[in-house]
């Protein structure tokens, strides 16, 4: 049973806010600043945080006697939380939501098929970068007792631009997957735009390959194998569901142009490529994933990294959570690293992301063997 105290503190926390934003618009002054008032307010605030949390661990202790394990979902950028809430089932899902850090950050609880799953992202408007990512992280691992964990948001694609080769098919609205092949780097290469303060992965320049959790690359595997038998109905199902319910993710009714530009500045390099059929809208890439804080925007550079280091694509944020956590990475492409606006596939590599580890987590509950897998070539 939840403390009546603490219920009392909710509700008296959420009057003191409402007050304040009432005065804000009436009173011609900033009345809500006056330093009693504004101590108040704070210390409000974080109280209710604290019992917000409270509830959080409640349940999550509760539900401990259920076999399975917990489960970090990263999805720091609000777009990609937003896509990201929907996979919880039910949906939308009767969890606790909290918020952390002053505001700054944010977290639920709920089940995603029959593993627990504690997200975290950052509130709206922040910036993103890896050392925003390893904070949360960091909290989900020393916190909440997280064993496994998915990163999950849109990132940069790198098609090959020889169109005999195997990666030349990538698209925007795909969903890259960092996986090391046999033989070969990463799943996640940092490169030389990463943050110097993550003393040991940056060397002059060199990328450095960070590893993940074995557990994860088993489940990734796994569903590879139903993806090329072509049992992809849950995949469909779950992007059409995430489409369906979260109007914020600004889907057009009509595909947006996918256009990659293989010169910068120059549109006459501009190559048009043409829909994919229905059934095969969406395709899974798994490969070398480069992360540092700068999205790639110039084609020299995109260039340089994808013969260089041998990856698909680049993001935001994977060093943090990989460093932390050994972190699973997926990455919806919502650009090709050019200088073309990428607002217009946002929502729709969100939304593919966050459907693709919805199948992940749901077979982590079957993976029990703690065997480190074999790093086999999937395609």
């Amino acid at each position: 049973m939840e403390d009546p105290r603490a219920l009392e503190i909710n509700i008296s926390s959420l009057i003191a806010i409402s007050t304040a934003a009432l005065l804000r618009r009436v009173l011609p002054w900033p009345l809500y600043k006056i330093p009693p008032l504004s101590t108040f307010l704070a210390i409000e605030e974080a109280r209710t945080e604290r019992y917000q949390e409270k509830l959080a661990r409640i349940w999550l202790r509760q539900t401990d006697e259920r076999p399975g394990y917990r489960v970090g979902l990263i999805a720091p950028r609000d777009i990609e939380y937003q896509a990201a809430i929907r996979i919880f089932e039910p949906d939308p899902p009767p969890a606790t939501c909290w918020p952390r850090y002053g505001g700054l950050a944010r977290f639920m609880v709920g089940y995603v098929g029959r593993c627990k799953v504690i997200m975290a992202g950052l509130s709206a408007g922040q910036p993103c970068d890896s050392s925003t990512v390893r904070v949360l992280a960091h909290t989900l691992k020393q916190n909440y007792g997280v064993q496994h964990a998915l990163l999950v948001g849109t990132g940069v694609g790198l098609p090959d631009p020889t169109p005999q080769q195997y990666y030349s098919g990538i698209r925007v609205g795909d969903v890259l997957v960092g996986y090391r092949h046999a033989g070969g780097q990463g799943p996640i290469v940092a490169y030389r735009h990463a943050n110097q303060r993550l003393t040991g992965y940056i060397h002059d320049g060199v990328p450095v390959t960070l590893e993940t959790d074995p557990t994860m690359v088993r489940a990734m595997q796994w569903v590879h194998e139903e993806w090329r038998r072509g049992q992809r109905a849950a995949f469909n199902e779950k992007l059409q569901s995430i489409r369906e319910n979260e109007p914020s993710l600004d889907w057009q009714e009509t595909t947006p142009p996918d256009t990659l530009l293989a010169t910068e500045g120059d549109d006459s390099s501009a190559i048009e490529r043409p829909e994919r059929t229905a059934e095969n809208q969406t395709r899974i890439w798994y490969g070398a994933i480069a992360s540092g804080d700068a999205v790639v925007n110039a084609t020299r550079v995109r260039d340089r990294i994808r013969t260089r280091d041998g990856v698909i694509g680049v993001e935001c944020g994977a060093i943090g959570a990989v460093h932390n956590l050994r972190a699973g990475v997926i990455r919806g492409v919502a650009g090709y690293g050019d200088n073309r606006d990428t607002r217009a596939w946002q929502g729709i590599a969100a939304s593919a992301a966050a459907a693709y580890a919805a199948l992940i987590i749901q077979h982590l509950f079957h993976i029990h063997d703690p065997a480190p897998p074999a790093y086999i070539d999937i395609f």
